[in-house]
């Protein structure tokens, strides 16, 4: 999703460009680039398991709220181009929401696989 040009509220926050940065390739600067290095720390603190599962629950958490405003919209009698924007928010970050679960499964497979043929091995 793009960054919309003008939203201050963006800018402000280093979200436009960071977003910017992203599409182009150049490095992050200022808020950016702090958030960057805090996503390193965490990264490094916790692992990628924390991260895919705290991104995993933010997409979901955000996804439900979108799902909830489109129930309200519909019942309320928004226009269509509000009940589209909401569907259109929701499709996408329900997708993406989908994609890290799919990938949190997988890795517990693994580790639990992994942790099955050790026990196996110890039990020997």
């Amino acid at each position: 999703m793009a960054a919309s040009k003008g939203n201050r509220l963006a800018e402000k926050h280093g979200a436009a460009a960071g977003e910017k940065a992203l599409q182009t390739g150049e490095d992050f600067h200022g808020p950016a680039i702090v958030a960057q290095v805090e996503v390193h720390a965490t990264y490094e603190e916790k692992g990628a398991a924390y991260m895919v599962e705290r991104g995993a629950e933010r997409l979901q958490a955000v996804t439900d709220l979108y799902y909830d405003a489109i129930l309200a919209a519909s019942q309320n009698g928004s226009t269509i181009a509000v009940l589209d924007g909401f569907v259109a928010r929701f499709g996408w970050l329900q997708g993406k929401a989908l994609t890290a679960w799919d990938v949190l499964r997988k890795g517990s497979k693994k580790a639990n696989k992994a942790a099955a043929i050790l026990e196996a091995m110890e039990n020997e």
